[in-house]
């Protein structure tokens, strides 16, 4: 799907809280037809933030493409989740065209400039890039969700409160975002979140589109606002900035192919490499639950040790894709990985090194009726980023990433580049267990053949090389646990690990839609929503 430009009319009318979408379309000229309300089946989304999903779930239902929903709730969310993804943020994109059976990648991840300590925002940018590639409404169109929800309030969510009472009392401290998110003194699930100055940020991209960041008037006074609050930007920098559209990370599973974000998100190229090594691992559903667990951990701990090896300056690979997920190179790597007992990190090659990755982050998926799909992942280098604002944007400012490197956004698209049928899509969230969570939820879907409900629904486990730790959730069966302490692994529980959003259509997004496993994490508080 090339840019193309569409005739839209959209009315826009808030009740009870929740942002209702109508639209009349007049697609003429338009690669895929769309007019008016959807009949049927429209699409379907799953998003970590309950406002963004109605907000996707509209766009849908009222003829736009999977790339108009995810844009749309790229900005909902730099409104109603602002603890994990927002304006002055990033992030990485999957987009699938069922028309060129082909799929883009766009990198935007919040990283430093030529000077100072503070990122540069992009993304915008990558959404306009994102809407003109593959979108089908105009752009003040999509935009016009997210404003209104920062105008007129929508209430909070158990999401975002969560977060708060988490990881949000720095942010608190500012008397401006205090007066927005707890203006009783504290924060309250159901009570309206009104932010002004948000609004009028996202008037201006709405009016004057993405380049109004980069243009000379918002850049000095976002330049004066970053160095206000202490982490400093080069005006020269975020003028010139602009999103990276690559080629993704791509991996053949079976009769299809499974396209992963690539560097510089560099836990994308990692979460293939993890998933070809389980493939190499294990026969699909033929392991006992305690073997599966041990060699999860075993290719987990393998995979963050290689990339010790091939992750390069701001979170490129030093090698060729295709070399880091050369067969031969990974059983070479490690032959009798998974064999008898755990292999101690200090014998692992490449020696493993202590990477301090960024928390936080969410994570969605849209597919629509023409057999399209979205998949992206969003990070703020930590939970509510660096806990400051920009002062007169109502921008929550992105953390300055650790040792220059944001790598945790990651998601993955499957589908057959033969037909352009398209099967499943995931996004992850939650730092450096957001790579390992995706490639569980896959394998299991694709490998050991269970419901996506099941899968998600799997006790987690997670090794990051260093420290040598077997992360592993509380819900999985004492009896496992021990198994896995037999097996020399140092066990320590955590009550969650890893936020996924997915979908799985069996018999094809477009052929039967309808028929779609869509799930949020149970670990969460978001929903799914079909537009029919």
């Amino acid at each position: 799907m090339g840019p193309r430009q569409c005739n839209d009319k959209m009315a826009f009318l808030r009740r009870a809280g929740a942002l209702l979408v109508a639209a009349t379309l007049s697609l003429n000229g338009c690669a895929q037809e769309a007019a008016g309300p959807v009949e049927g089946f429209a699409g379907l989304v799953a998003v970590d933030e309950p406002n963004a999903a109605v907000v996707g779930r509209e766009i849908l239902g009222n003829g736009g493409t999977a790339a108009d929903a995810a844009v749309a709730m790229a900005f909902a969310l730099a409104v109603t989740y602002p603890s994990r993804a927002g304006l002055a943020g990033g992030g990485a994109c999957l987009a699938f065209s069922a028309q060129t059976k082909s799929t883009d990648a766009l990198v935007f991840l919040p990283l430093p400039g030529l000077i100072g300590t503070g990122t540069l925002p992009l993304l915008p940018r990558a959404m306009a890039a994102l809407n003109a590639r593959h979108g089908s409404l105009r752009w003040e169109l999509i935009l016009s969700p997210a404003e209104n929800l920062a105008r007129f309030g929508y209430d909070m969510s158990r999401a975002l409160a969560q977060d708060f009472a988490v990881g949000g009392q720095t942010l608190l401290t500012d008397p401006e975002a205090q007066a927005i998110f707890a203006p009783a003194g504290r924060v309250q699930t159901g009570v309206p979140v009104v932010q002004a100055q948000l609004a009028a940020t996202l008037s201006a991209l709405r009016q004057q589109g993405a380049g109004y960041f980069h243009g000379s008037g918002f850049t000095a006074r976002y330049v004066e606002a970053t160095a206000l609050a202490g982490l400093p930007i080069d005006g020269e920098a975020l003028r010139g900035a602009v999103p990276a559209l690559l080629p993704p990370v791509a991996l053949r599973v079976g009769d299809t192919t499974a396209w992963f974000t690539p560097p510089p998100a560099a836990n994308g190229l990692l979460a293939a490499e993890l998933y070809l090594m389980l493939a190499q691992m294990l026969d699909a559903g033929g392991d006992p639950q305690a073997e599966l667990l041990h060699l999860f951990l075993e290719a987990s701990a393998q995979a963050f040790a290689d990339r010790a090896g091939w992750l390069g300056p701001g979170g490129q690979s030093s090698l060729p894709v295709e070399e880091v997920l050369n067969a031969s190179r990974l059983q070479g790597l490690a032959p009798d990985l998974g064999e008898g007992g755990h292999h101690p990190a200090a014998a692992l090659r490449p020696t493993p090194q202590a990477l301090i990755e960024p928390s936080g982050g969410t994570g969605f998926v849209a597919g629509d009726r023409f057999g399209n799909a979205v998949a992206c992942s969003f990070t703020m280098n930590g939970l509510f980023g660096a806990g400051r604002m920009a002062a007169g944007t109502g921008m929550v400012l992105a953390a300055p990433p650790p040792q220059g490197l944001s790598v945790s956004p990651v998601a993955v698209l499957v589908a057959s580049e033969g037909s352009g049928r398209f099967y499943f899509g995931a996004a992850g969230g939650d730092g450096a267990a957001a790579a390992t969570a995706v490639t569980r939820v896959l394998f299991e879907v694709l490998e050991n053949q269970r419901s996506l409900a099941q899968a998600m629904e799997e006790g987690r486990v997670h090794h990051n090389g260093l420290p040598d730790v077997a992360f592993a959730e509380e819900r999985i069966p004492v009896d496992l646990l021990q198994a896995l302490t037999q097996r020399g692994h140092n066990v320590r529980t955590l009550p969650a690990m890893g936020l996924v959003n997915a979908f799985w259509c069996p018999d094809a997004l477009a052929t039967r839609g309808d028929q779609c496993q869509v799930e949020n994490d149970p670990r969460g508080f978001g929903l799914t929503q079909r537009a029919e």
